[in-house]
């Protein structure tokens, strides 16, 4: 085994750079102030093989990994897993990790969608995105009606906002802005890149 850095986020309020170290199969957080040239590891305290998104909370307490317990057939084309995880995705875990003491649980689960990308609010602690993954349908494995991009949680309330017909993503990727009052998404086609709101 060996170790790989794969993904980081800085916090500019706080000046914190968080950075994913996996090792021997495990993530791990290093956490570096940058204005005092400090680091600490936190270290998750479930196992978990990777966070692809190392973005934190508004107030630098919370990193986000989602985690699909679906299993794929052994030989599977990644055209025929991407339609299957995106129309019978099975279990799917949003963990939440403190990053005070590493300390893991789980957010919330659906059985429903695939979960990807991580996006909490840069500004609000209680919302935080994440995409409904899929883009890729066939007559085996169709596109869900429950079919929603961009899906936002409110932790105050304990739910999911209703979007239907108010978020109508073009993109692959969704951020939210700089404010956290707006979502826009980017995505490239035929040699260039674009990007919506």
């Amino acid at each position: 085994g060996g170790r790989s850095l794969s993904s980081w986020g800085f916090s500019p309020r706080s000046h914190l750079l968080h950075v994913i170290d996996i090792t021997e199969g495990r993530a791990e957080i290093v956490q570096i102030d940058a204005d005092a040239g400090e680091q600490r590891r936190i270290r998750p305290t479930e196992t978990l093989a990777s966070i692809p998104y190392a973005e934190s909370t508004a107030d630098d307490r919370y990193i986000f990994s989602h985690v699909s317990l679906k299993k794929i057939p052994e030989g599977t084309l990644n055209t025929d897993r991407i339609a299957m995880m995106g129309s019978a995705p099975d279990r799917n875990l949003m963990y939440r990790v403190d990053l005070n003491d590493g300390k893991t649980d789980v957010a919330f689960e659906t059985d429903e969608w695939w979960m990807g990308h991580c996006n909490p609010n840069p500004v609000s602690t209680n919302l935080f995105m994440c995409c409904q993954e899929g883009f890729i349908w066939t007559e085996e494995y169709p596109r869900p009606e429950n079919f929603q991009r961009q899906r936002i949680y409110n932790f105050d309330r304990g739910e999911w906002l209703d979007l239907q017909g108010t978020m109508q993503s073009r993109g692959s990727h969704e951020h939210w802005s700089a404010n956290g009052r707006s979502v826009y998404s980017h995505g490239g086609a035929h040699g260039c890149h674009a990007i919506y709101r």
